[in-house]
């Protein structure tokens, strides 16, 4: 598989670049300041962190003939890209083995696991012939492995006219074995400890054995939730809410809005060392800023890296990153 690396030059030094704004079509920057909590990233630049570790994520063309180019990883302190794979929609574990979809045919899909290296091999059958009783075929989502490397967490939708999509999770063993599965909740994401946090109408938890789960927001959660990731303690979640991002801990406790701005924010996932969250800015059109946003938890400072130069190529404004947004040393 070939593979293309390109250098951020101004990143070699491992410099976080901070921008008050976000890109817009022509490659200029819109006014988009993305403020964190106390503070915003207006503020003196001197004291940037320096983020390191790999995120992984999508390439995406929203031009008319576009579409996602594939996996990438961003070496986060160098400013380097690495073309990965070709696939969609993933997310990479700690030990290096990364989740991803391939595509099987027109809007249907399949679930498939890489090694460190980008060898590959499928986990599920086409989406195609999962039966359920909607008007579309079914298709997967976002998937996770499980903290053990033994399970894959997989989010599945189907189309019913009039009516909108349909969202179930299932879980499947490294076999491709269905283990668990559940309608109307969607995003899992796997607690350190193998529990799974799960998206709906709130928040849910299921336990270790993946029994039912159960709600912990405690109703706090007014409306849909999407995209939540677990610190790396264990103790605590980050989530898509209310166009922002916004945490709590998985008794139920602390509910706070994290990150806010002029877009809808979306994707977070934590540091490997729970220290700061990265996430992707959507402003009131069909396409993400060509940035990474951080949030400093310690600090409580919002920051901003600069994708230009790194996402796409010279004079191409149409490539922009898109998620889910994995974050692993």
């Amino acid at each position: 598989m070939a593979r293309s690396r390109r250098v951020y030059p101004l990143a070699l030094a491992g410099v976080l670049l901070l921008v008050a704004s976000a890109c817009s079509e022509s490659g200029a920057r819109e006014d988009a300041v993305m403020e964190g909590i106390g503070r915003s990233s207006t503020e003196a630049t001197a004291d940037a962190p320096v983020f390191s570790g790999l995120l992984t994520l999508d390439e995406y063309d929203w031009s008319a003939l576009g579409g996602r180019l594939g996996v990438i990883h961003i070496e986060l302190a160098s400013g380097n890209k690495r073309r990965f794979l070709d696939g969609e929609q993933p997310s990479r574990h700690p030990n290096g083995t990364t989740t991803f979809l391939q595509r099987c045919g027109t809007g249907v899909n399949r679930v498939a696991l890489a090694d460190p290296a980008g060898l590959s091999r499928t986990l599920t059958a086409c989406s195609s012939e999962l039966p359920q009783p909607g008007d579309s075929r079914t298709y997967y989502g976002f998937s996770k492995l499980s903290p053990d490397a033994t399970r894959v967490a997989v989010e599945v939708g189907y189309d019913i006219t009039f009516q909108g999509s349909e969202y179930a999770t299932y879980v499947y063993d490294l076999q491709g074995a269905l283990l668990a599965q559940w309608d109307g909740l969607f995003a899992p994401a796997w607690a350190p400890d193998g529990r799974l946090v799960l998206a709906g109408e709130g928040l849910y938890l299921t336990d270790r054995a993946l029994t039912t789960p159960e709600r912990f927001d405690g109703g706090a959660l007014s409306g849909p939730v999407n995209n939540p990731a677990v610190h790396p303690d264990g103790a605590r979640v980050v989530f898509e809410y209310n166009q922002g991002l916004w945490e709590m801990g998985l008794d139920g406790s602390g509910l706070r809005e994290l990150a806010y701005g002029p877009a809808r924010l979306r994707y977070p996932a934590y540091s490997p060392d729970g220290q700061a969250v990265v996430y992707l800015a959507l402003p009131q059109r069909d396409h993400y800023d060509r940035a990474l946003y951080f949030t400093d938890l310690e600090g409580e400072r919002s920051h901003t890296f600069d994708l230009n130069g790194i996402i796409g190529g010279p004079g191409n404004v149409t490539i922009v990153p898109n998620g889910p947004l994995s974050w692993t040393q």
